[in-house]
């Protein structure tokens, strides 16, 4: 079952990380100078404005991405075992961040030993907040140490089926609040301090509302529990003394998953929002320290750019998709029965 609205928000998500990490001073500077010298003048810098407040820094396609992973595991484990779920999450992830994390390395200049040192075999693992090694891929790399966090925790709970006690939202509600009061986690980076304690919490949420939809039994109950860890969560932002941004980055976030959420049915297959789609996470991967390695000329014409969703589509095709297409293979192989 493909849920399109799904599609539709990795798209906005991608898009809204790749803008506001790339592009986000040349829309400051249009502002700044723009004329208003006609409607049309005025419309277009209306929209610009509208772009970076939805897009500044990528935070609010941050949220809507963990709001995704949250609601599409949920809908994972009603139909796979826990060891099938963790194998095809691990063939879906792990090949293409591997190729990411090396080509990260060479590009920048690295020496090519270092590719074996424990440090870059914990970080490739995605075990770096073990030992306080600092984030990669332009700092993304963040996200995917929480997601895998969050897909050991689900697995676990499959495993012992838990996940299917009508009770099982207050799991989520009882770490929040165990976050909430005790120490950040991580304390190792000033920049990224306390993000795990942070923003776990909403791929919980975004697995109470698959529940909202699809529980009857459990749909109050995980409703009480989305307000309780939302009002978890802008605790914390105040506890770690954010900025009025990252007020901002969870609202429009919020209300923008909320919206599709609402109106998903009526969005239907495309093939371009399909094949936009399979792109979302090689974007996410490379999106913030690629293009600055690419300087392409052609005719005075910068497009760096257009090489670089080239370039993304042919990881896609190239690596992602075929293990994927491996992982699932595995899993029946392993005679996978829904627990």
């Amino acid at each position: 079952m493909r849920f399109v609205f799904l599609d539709i928000l990795r798209i906005f998500a991608s898009f809204s990380v790749l803008f506001g990490h790339n592009f986000s001073g040349f829309l400051q500077s249009y502002i700044e100078t723009s004329s208003h010298f006609s409607y049309y003048d005025l419309f277009i810098l209306t929209i610009v404005k509208l772009v970076r407040f939805i897009t500044e820094k990528g935070g609010s396609g941050v949220i809507v991405f963990f709001l995704i992973s949250g609601y599409i595991i949920r809908h994972s484990l009603e139909h796979l075992s826990a060891s099938s779920f963790l194998i095809r999450r691990c063939f879906r992830i792990y090949p293409l961040y591997i190729f990411a994390c090396v080509s990260e390395q060479i590009l920048s200049g690295i020496d090519v030993t270092n590719l074996v040192s424990l440090n870059f075999l914990a970080k490739i693992f995605l075990l770096g907040d073990l030992f306080g090694i600092p984030y990669g891929l332009g700092n993304v790399e963040w996200t995917l140490r929480i997601e895998m966090y969050f897909y050991l925790f689900m697995a676990f709970a499959k495993y012992t089926k838990v996940v299917y006690n009508s009770l099982f939202s207050l799991n989520f509600v009882i770490i929040s609040l165990l976050f909430l009061i005790n120490d950040p986690i991580p304390s190792f980076s000033e920049s990224f301090y306390g993000y795990i304690s942070l923003y776990l919490p909403l791929l919980f949420i975004g697995c109470l509302f698959y529940t909202v939809e699809f529980s009857r039994k459990s749909r109050f109950l995980s409703l009480i529990s989305i307000f309780i860890i939302y009002i978890i969560h802008v605790q914390n932002l105040i506890n770690f003394e954010k900025s009025y941004v990252y007020f901002r980055f969870l609202h429009v976030g919020l209300v923008i998953w909320c919206l599709a959420w609402y109106v998903k049915d009526l969005f239907t297959v495309n093939i371009l929002v399909t094949f936009l789609s399979n792109l979302t996470f090689s974007i996410y991967l490379f999106h913030n320290w690629m293009p600055s390695k690419l300087n392409i000329i052609v005719f005075n014409i910068d497009i760096s750019f257009i090489i670089f969703f080239i370039f993304c589509a042919f990881v896609f095709y190239a690596i992602e998709y075929p293990f994927v297409f491996v992982g699932r293979f595995i899993s029946n192989l392993a005679a996978d029965r829904p627990r």
